[in-house]
C-alpha cells in the first residue's frame, strides 16, 4: 500500500486566505474559472448570480469524505457583485465610504479597493480611475478582514 500525500492547494491564479478567494481579475467566467481555482480530488462548484464571477461568489469544495469547504469571492472594487468594477461600484464606494450605505463583510473587503483597512476618498478614486479604464485594480493585495 503506497501513502498517499494530498495538497491541500486549490489556488492557482489567485490568492486564497482561509474562506475568501481573492486575486482574481474582473470579467472571468465560471468557465475559466478552474484556470484559478480547483483541485485533483475535490469537486469544485460554484454559484455565479450574472455573467461573471464576483464578488460574493460563493465556491464549494466537495471532498471524497463528504466534508464541504466553502469560499466567497472577492475581487477589490466590485462591491455590487457583477464581476467588474466600475461606476457603479464607484458610486456605492462612496455611500459606504459617507455611511449611508451598511455593506456585509465581502462587499466591504472589497470596498477597500487599497486594502487599508478603511473605506475613503482614496478608495472612490481608486474605482473611479478603474471604471474610466485609466488604470487596473490591483487585485493581489492581502485584504484586511
Amino acid at each position: 500500500e503506497t501513502a498517499r500525500t494530498v495538497i491541500k492547494r486549490f489556488a492557482h491564479n489567485c490568492l486564497s486566505d482561509n474562506s475568501i478567494i481573492y486575486g482574481l481579475k474582473q470579467g472571468i467566467t465560471s468557465d475559466n474559472f478552474r484556470e484559478y481555482f480547483s483541485s485533483d480530488y475535490a469537486e469544485i462548484s460554484l454559484a455565479v448570480k450574472g455573467e461573471y464571477i464576483g464578488t460574493g461568489t460563493v465556491v464549494r469544495a466537495a471532498y471524497p469524505d463528504k466534508s464541504i469547504k466553502e469560499y466567497t469571492v472577492v475581487i477589490f472594487g466590485d462591491i455590487d457583485g457583477d464581476g467588474l468594477y466600475n461606476g457603479q461600484d464607484a458610486v456605492l464606494a462612496e455611500l459606504i465610504a459617507s455611511g449611508m450605505l451598511s455593506p456585509q463583510s465581502v462587499e466591504q473587503t472589497a470596498a477597500d479597493v487599497n486594502c487599508d483597512g478603511q473605506i475613503d476618498e482614496q478608495d472612490i478614486d481608486l474605482l473611479m480611475q478603474a471604471g474610466i479604464s485609466v488604470s487596473e485594480i490591483d487585485q493581489s493585495q492581502k485584504p484586511v478582514i
